[in-house]
């Protein structure tokens, strides 16, 4: 499998155009400035998916490579059903809706019900 991202040296925000190549349980980085890095797959941490976020797969030499194809990593290291509760909330709109509805409601609940009493508390204790 080939996932296409951007390589970033350790401590460096430098950026270069990268690839990576999957192959069984190994990986090959191919930068554009000319670094090749191979390893196992088990050395990778691996960020967690955020809607479509970009996805940051940290090697163990402290550099990072980044991309955007969420669904390629998700198919590389084993993960397609275990979505984090964030990613499954901010891409479902009818969740967004519910969001919105219950932060109006408690923002109108407390500037009708809770800040008249909260100051009134504060005046009688002063």
């Amino acid at each position: 499998m080939k996932i296409v991202g951007k390589w970033f040296d350790e401590g460096s925000s430098e950026r270069f155009s990268a690839t990576m190549l999957i192959k069984d349980d190994s990986f090959s980085i191919e930068v554009e400035n000319g670094n090749n890095y191979n390893d196992a797959l088990s050395t990778l941490a691996v960020s967690s998916r955020i809607g479509n976020v970009e996805r940051k797969i940290t090697l163990a030499n402290g550099s990072l490579f980044a991309t955007y194809d969420n669904d390629a990593v998700d198919a590389v290291f084993k993960h397609p059903h275990t979505k984090s509760l964030i990613h499954t909330l901010e891409s479902r709109m009818r969740w967004v809706l519910v969001a919105l509805v219950v932060t109006l409601l408690s923002v109108f609940i407390f500037f009708k019900w809770g800040l008249p009493l909260l100051s009134r508390e504060i005046a009688y204790a002063l």
